[in-house]
């Protein structure tokens, strides 16, 4: 709209989370200096103001359909907005009433899994209200093709425990509940919204026994902090950090002569300085 403004004609970047000091990167204007890097000065539903950082000089500038502006590192935190969804399935191989359909659908846990020999993964849980069938795609929505971006893996993953380096992890699992629960009544094939509790968030990491730091902490009920990052190929990256935690078991397994193991369930616990239980960091690579 002017030469300090990126302005939406749908949505809002309020919605979508841009705050005021946040750096962002512009790509895919026909001007040159309407990319790069920018730092938010100002930000309304419809209007973000900005600063340029490269020294770039921008211009006036209509949209043409190929243009993003993204966070250079955006911060997720445990909330409390609601937000359902309609999910839609299709058996392409079937005819008739091949759609299938979810909806007033609410996730309610996720599950992170890391180990060394295999693709980190990911799985979410969700709980609905209603289904469906369909004999063609709901209105307005498109299913995109498939992704070929390579998965993230634990070989150039960076963990710290305890605000340290940590080395001798052998896997990291964490779970996220959000305590739904299904509200059924008499006389309908459909439940009422859901009721939830507090966000619980724990998992377990698992270290070779080389010694009692670890094993001490749980005995000692000693706070701790566990921070691990993920990455792709190209450095695309996640961040998973529980500031404030305590185990709540510590068990060698021995299985055998080979090398032992030591299991540490942990609970996380609120942690006022980041406001959450756990945050997670996603740090995009985006060549303007």
């Amino acid at each position: 709209a002017t030469a300090t403004t990126f302005t939406r004609s749908a949505g809002s970047f309020v919605t979508d989370g841009f705050v005021t000091g946040q750096v962002v990167i512009a790509a895919g204007f026909a001007t040159a200096g309407n990319n790069g890097r920018f730092r938010v000065t100002n930000v309304a539903a419809g209007t973000l103001t900005v600063t340029a950082l490269d020294g770039q000089t921008m211009a006036i500038e209509a949209a043409g359909g190929n243009e993003i502006i993204i966070s250079e590192r955006a911060t997720i935190k445990a909330g409390t907005t609601r937000k359902s969804y309609s999910i839609e399935r299709i058996f392409d191989d079937q005819t008739g009433n091949k759609y299938h359909r979810y909806d007033g659908v609410e996730f309610s846990g996720l599950k992170i899994s890391v180990t060394p020999d295999k693709i980190a993964s990911v799985s979410l849980s969700t709980v609905g209200q209603g289904s469906s069938l369909g004999s063609a795609i709901l209105s307005g929505a498109t299913y995109q093709t498939a992704q070929t971006t390579t998965p993230m893996v634990a070989f150039n993953a960076t963990i710290q425990e305890g605000g340290g380096a940590i080395a001798s992890v052998t896997e990291i699992s964490l779970t996220i509940e959000n305590g739904h629960e299904t509200r059924y009544v008499v006389g309908s094939t459909e439940t009422l919204r859901p009721s939830i509790g507090r966000s619980k968030v724990s998992g377990q990491i698992t270290v070779y026994f080389d010694d009692s730091t670890m094993l001490q902490k749980f005995i000692d009920e000693t706070e701790s902090s566990l921070s691990f990052e993920l990455f792709d190929p190209v450095g695309n990256s996640y961040a998973f950090t529980i500031g404030k935690l305590k185990y709540t078991g510590g068990q060698p397994d021995v299985k055998g002569e080979g090398p032992i193991t030591l299991s540490m369930p942990f609970q996380a616990l609120y942690n006022s300085a980041d406001a959450t239980a756990i945050k997670v960091e996603v740090k995009p690579v985006v060549t303007p």
